[in-house]
């Protein structure tokens, strides 16, 4: 029973009491009310009789697919109550408090279990007021938990002309909510801020837009977010954006990006997915043609691991993006790991790496495989233990200028990874080198490079000091063919064993040194008689010439 005040008789189940003008009763099934039960229609502002009727007390409110509900305020959705429109809401000509500074036209603020379900979600045909750098379709506010947004079609165009990369489908603050598989045009979906958890995003395609969690204040703490088998076509600034400030104590902790397609263009801004979190798990995702800076950024002070993702170039990498970029920051300790993955076509500049170490980074690189590539990996050299193990190099072009595949810093291990040049590639006037690692404690060992018999200035080297006077470093048991040629003559004391170089154990291009730095020379005989000074003369010369004694005798 309500007041007739309140409701229209019609064909939906509402009927005057008899004998009392002043109330109606609406027959509800099951706790199910239809928004044109309240009056709601597609000829008038429909905003007062749909929050009539999500205010009823019906556990879920319906709408249809005939006609458009204009309305000029958001809709609030109250807790336990599913709105499944089944229909469409366009945001009216006349906009009054956050449909017009941030073209809300749905929001959940403060309540739990609150559904919106089925809804096509338009935007008004005149401008905004713009009020707020962030803008939002539906929101989902900080105190809200276990709400969602569920197979909707979401079109954000024209809702912030001034800073469209921050235009929003659905902005999610709250925990435990769900966004699933929704479409968005023009805006993406926000889902993590100041202490929000477990907030999932799957199974939506978003054209135009990113999906970012951020957190920016010294008290956030936001965790267990899951970012799940999105499609994202042409993002304008990023992906997706898993970002704190774990240096100033702000932390977006835990999140797993799993599963998402990426197609970039030429024009986006930053990264594909970009992680500057702590914790995070990113793995099975596929990137197409991403056409800036990096396709996978991680900036971590503690551990992230990147597995299983697909960076790929079809168009020939024009911008130069990088595949995937490490850095742990100097404000903790900490250990990325980098694995399985596989990098296809990064291959326009010699200088883009498909993997780029910076900062005293711990990096872990391991079974991933690399094809038609230009460079591989590049390590700054104050890295900390970065090891680059059991990874497969197929290099089926050669460089327009001199070129090195695996650049390693300090502590660098490099093992057990296959290196092969195609043979069918022609030669150039340029080096080739693969391991290009002469810092203090590097090690190569039990690597196969495979040169292709490609000759270019000189063939393939396998390993190059390249000035680098790095001492305890150790070259043993990898197995060099098909011309590939080794020179560490820089190295301070190098231990070099066990190496194959085309079926002979050698030592190969070493310029070698007597003791002290002497000119180096060959077994010496002493001669002259013990009988007399000629011998010890003799042996006090070929000592000098050894490098072990200087002759002040008299």
């Amino acid at each position: 029973v309500v007041l007739s005040s309140s409701v229209t008789e019609n064909g939906y189940n509402i009927v005057q009491c008899t004998g009392v003008p002043a109330l109606s009763l609406v027959l509800r099934v099951n706790g199910v009310v239809n928004i044109r039960q309240y009056g709601a229609t597609s000829s008038t502002d429909a905003l007062d009789s749909i929050q009539y009727a999500l205010n009823s007390g019906a556990k879920v409110v319906t709408g249809d697919s005939i006609g458009v509900f204009t309305i000029s305020a958001p809709l609030s959705i109250p807790s336990g109550v599913t709105f499944d429109l089944k229909g469409t809401i366009k945001a009216g000509d006349i906009k009054t408090g956050e449909l017009s500074t941030r073209g809300a036209l749905v929001t959940m603020y403060g309540v739990s279990q609150a559904k919106l379900l089925n809804a096509t979600l338009l935007p008004s045909d005149t401008a905004y007021a713009l009020g707020a750098s962030f803008s939002g379709v539906v929101i989902i506010d900080g105190a809200s938990t276990e709400c969602q947004v569920l197979g909707c079609d979401i079109d954000a165009t024209g809702i912030n002309t001034t800073n469209p990369a921050f235009t929003e489908g659905v902005t999610c603050l709250g925990s435990f909510c769900l966004v699933d598989n929704n479409k968005i045009t023009a805006g993406g979906v926000r889902y993590a801020t100041a202490t929000s958890s477990s907030n999932k995003v799957s199974n939506n395609k978003i054209y135009g837009g990113q999906i970012s969690g951020n957190v920016n204040t010294s008290t956030d703490v936001s965790y267990g977010h899951i970012i799940d088998n999105n499609t994202l076509i042409f993002p304008t600034r990023m992906g997706i954006e898993d970002q704190g400030q774990p240096q100033n104590n702000q932390f977006l902790s835990g999140t797993r990006i799993t599963n998402n397609t990426i197609v970039g263009g030429n024009t986006p801004e930053f990264f594909a997915i970009s992680a500057v979190s702590t914790n995070t798990i990113i793995t099975g995702n596929s990137i197409v043609n991403w056409g800036n800076e990096y396709a996978i950024e991680i900036f971590s002070d503690y551990s992230v691991t990147i597995s299983n993702n697909s960076i790929v170039w079809t168009d020939g990498n024009p911008n130069d993006a990088i595949g995937i970029q490490s850095q742990i920051s100097p404000y903790e300790g900490g250990a990325n790991l980098i694995s399985n993955n596989v990098i296809t076509g990064a291959k326009r500049n010699v200088n883009t790496a498909c993997i780029n170490i910076r900062g005293e980074s711990r990096t872990v690189v391991t079974g991933n495989s690399f094809y038609g590539c230009s460079n591989i990996l590049l390590c700054s050299t104050n890295i900390v233990e970065c090891t680059f193990t059991d990874n497969a190099v197929l290099m089926s072009t050669l460089a327009t200028e001199n070129r090195t595949l695996i650049t390693g810093g300090d502590n660098f291990i490099a093992k057990g990874n296959r290196v092969k040049y195609d043979s069918t590639v022609t030669g150039t006037a340029y080096n080739e080198r693969v391991f290009q690692a002469g810092w203090d404690g590097t090690i190569i060992d039990g690597n196969f490079i495979d040169g292709g018999n490609v000759v270019n200035n000189g063939a393939v080297l396998g390993f190059l000091s390249n000035g680098v006077t790095g001492t305890n470093v150790k070259i043993i048991n990898n197995n060099f063919k098909s011309g590939t040629r080794i020179d560490y003559s820089h190295l301070i004391d190098p231990v070099v064993d066990n190496n194959e170089i085309d079926g002979a154990k050698t030592q190969h291009s070493r310029v070698a040194k007597g003791f002290y730095d002497a000119t180096p020379i060959v077994k010496q005989s002493v001669t002259g008689s013990k009988g007399s000074n000629v011998a010890l003369t003799d042996l006090i010369a070929k000592l000098v010439l050894l490098g072990l004694i200087n002759d002040s005798t008299t």
